[in-house]
């Protein structure tokens, strides 16, 4: 008797109504029906047709057609490969051109304050060997004097076999090693 009041009162026996159960087991298949669709989802597969649908086709030349759908994906991964390389190739030509410049700026750096860069212009006072470089701002400071006296010393006999291959070869270096070789003379 109380299974028949609980049933004409909507009561079902976990102490919910029947609509609430009703909605429970609705929401259990829909989440049944969600996964199943996801789990068909990751294994469909998308493709292109080979084949024209409704045509009785040769097997020889179907065949053929595999052979050739095959060597054109070989000829792309070929192209792609080629690809790949020459923007590896260029990547590392970049690489070594930027390294490059940093150290030719580097080296074209003033010896004194190092904040100042060759850029060109004769008023620069050097050694002749290029490695030892003092802006004209820095020039007129004693600590400059100092610093190309003692560079001067240390490269002096590279230079002197420098100059003499130079002179010997005809080659002056234009009026900006004349400049330096002067400088180091005096």
């Amino acid at each position: 008797m109380k299974a028949n009041v609980r049933a004409n009162l909507g009561l079902v026996a976990t102490g919910e109504t029947a609509v609430d159960g009703a909605r429970h087991a609705a929401s259990e298949v829909i989440q049944a029906a969600q996964a199943r669709f996801n789990a068909a989802k990751v294994w469909s597969a998308s493709g292109k047709a080979t084949v024209k649908r409704g045509v009785v086709h040769s097997p020889f030349l179907l065949l053929q057609q595999q052979r050739e759908a095959d060597e054109e994906a070989a000829t792309e991964e070929a192209a792609k490969v080629v690809r790949r390389e020459g923007r590896d190739r260029n990547k590392e030509y970049n690489e070594r051109v930027l390294s490059e410049k940093a150290a030719a700026r580097e080296s074209r750096r003033c010896r004194v304050c190092a904040g100042q860069v060759h850029r060109g212009g004769k008023q620069w006072v050097g050694c002749p060997c290029d490695a030892f470089l003092v802006s004209p701002w820095c020039a007129k400071l004693m600590d400059a004097g100092l610093a190309l006296t003692e560079h001067i010393k240390a490269c002096a006999g590279r230079v002197r076999s420098d100059s003499n291959s130079e002179r010997e070869s005809g080659g002056g270096g234009g009026r900006r090693g004349r400049q330096r070789v002067a400088l180091h003379q005096t």
